[in-house]
């Protein structure tokens, strides 16, 4: 049995970890001229989903590797997971996360200090979600992380005879991502995970603010930030509540 406090630093790592390999990627992607098409697009969408396949492999069995508040919701309000970890684990994700992005802004410093490739807002705002519209940001997320969930619970369902085993599993969570961010990166930001723009988003504002850039938007309206705190938080729970309530039956 694997103790709370281990689980919590499971999840803090995990945060960390594909915070700094996965949103690091950003990094070499704007130097070499950004995610300006759909390969480029594939391009990070692919090293995203690999970083996560990663920590996965690692972290799986200590605290089942969500690193996703609303992941953790859906498993707690499902009674799949104790509702004692709901609060400890939230902690350590959006630390995890935050952590992740302050390894890419230091690692990179250099890099994301040149001017010949990155503005004082790019800066800024380089690692957090931003979208097109509401009319693509809401659908988008509520229907990517509902199906992200529904594809997690299947992969854990002893009845079902075709699922992936346990090696495969990560590799499948990897190939999702990959399939989301490429789909829904360019429209929504392809955020599926509150801790993943949030986290970010608040260490911009402090890396901005010591910079002496302006990082009124970053918080500011439209309060996009709202839209990636509760929108793939609730698709996640909409995902567990369809797959036990539909599709498990």
């Amino acid at each position: 049995m694997v103790s709370l406090k281990k689980q919590c630093l499971s999840e803090f790592l995990c945060g960390l970890l594909v915070g700094f390999f996965g949103l690091g990627c950003l990094v070499p992607l704007f130097k070499n001229g950004g995610v300006t098409n759909l390969i480029d697009q594939y391009e990070f969408s692919m090293l995203f989903g690999l970083a996560i396949a990663f920590v996965v492999v690692i972290f799986n069995p200590m605290s089942g590797a969500q690193f996703n508040p609303g992941v953790t919701l859906a498993m707690v309000l499902t009674k799949r997971q104790d509702k004692k970890t709901l609060l400890p684990y939230w902690g350590a994700q959006f630390l995890g996360w935050f952590a992740g992005a302050a390894m890419v802004y230091g690692v990179f410093y250099n890099q994301i200090a040149d001017a010949n490739f990155f503005t004082d807002a790019g800066r800024v705002s380089l690692l957090y979600c931003g979208f097109q519209g509401y009319y693509a940001v809401i659908p988008l997320e509520i229907i990517l992380t509902a199906f992200m969930v529904i594809l997690i619970l299947a992969c854990n369902d002893q009845r079902i005879v075709n699922k992936p085993g346990k090696a495969l599993f990560p590799l499948v969570l990897a190939l999702y991502i990959t399939f989301a961010v490429t789909l829904a990166g360019p429209y929504s930001g392809a955020c599926l995970n509150a801790a993943r723009d949030f986290s970010p988003r608040l260490f911009a504002v402090i890396y901005g603010a010591i910079h002496g850039y302006d990082v009124s938007f970053v918080f500011g309206a439209p309060c996009d930030f709202l839209i990636y705190l509760f929108i793939p938080t609730a698709g996640a729970v909409i995902g567990a509540l369809i797959y036990d309530g539909g599709i498990a039956r």
